[in-house]
């Protein structure tokens, strides 16, 4: 069983409604037991920051934006991940480089096993699919491919019903973990009962 996680992260220059519904949305997920996930840039990343009791961090690399995270080295799987789904990656300079491909550990922790639930984002584009992603995407964009190449469900902040998505999302959740199926445990003898075979001749070998 995976430990339950949501990503938020997205751009910089982050407006003010966006901020608010992360101020909003992010006590909630961390009240029902999620981990916050976020990359430690400026804008929405700074945001979640700010208003985490405790967010994971994974970074582009050490002391990046003066931080430092036990996610901030990048290995060849995360490299070759995050190159799937943006083919001029290596046009990029070394920092946009690196924050694309620190985008696998955000999404499935270090060494790719433990994937995110969801994925929240901001970009002025409002993007949440793949064919959506424009040059205003940004950041957010190569993480909405990554989500969605994987089947992670993505809820982009500067959709008009993005916060009655999460609101569902967390009333849901509540819903299932609520009605799970109880465990059952093989009952036993009360002392007070008497055996199955009470009553009944015991036959002894002759």
């Amino acid at each position: 069983r995976f430990p339950m996680s949501v990503v938020i992260s997205g751009n910089e220059n982050l407006p003010e409604a966006p901020a608010m519904i992360i101020a909003r949305i992010v006590p909630m997920f961390e009240k029902f037991g999620f981990t916050i996930r976020s990359g430690g840039l400026n804008g929405t990343d700074e945001m979640v920051e700010k208003v985490s009791s405790k967010v994971e961090l994974h970074l582009p690399f050490k002391g990046f934006n003066k931080k430092e995270s036990t996610s901030q080295f990048s290995n060849e799987i995360c490299k070759e991940f995050a190159r799937r789904v943006e083919p001029n990656i290596d046009d990029l300079s070394k920092i946009p480089k690196a924050i694309l491909e620190k985008n696998p550990r955000l999404l499935f922790f270090f060494y790719l096993t433990v994937p995110a639930q969801l994925v929240i984002v901001w970009s002025p584009d409002g993007c949440e699919r793949s064919h959506e992603v424009t040059p205003r995407s940004g950041n957010a964009g190569h993480i909405v491919k990554l989500a969605t190449s994987s089947g992670i469900p993505v809820i982009n902040l500067n959709r008009p019903d993005a916060e009655q998505r999460i609101m569902v999302y967390l009333e849901n959740f509540n819903v299932q973990q609520q009605t799970k199926a109880p465990t059952y445990e093989q009952p036993t003898q009360q002392p007070n009962q008497q055996p199955a075979n009470a009553g009944k001749p015991i036959h002894k070998p002759s």
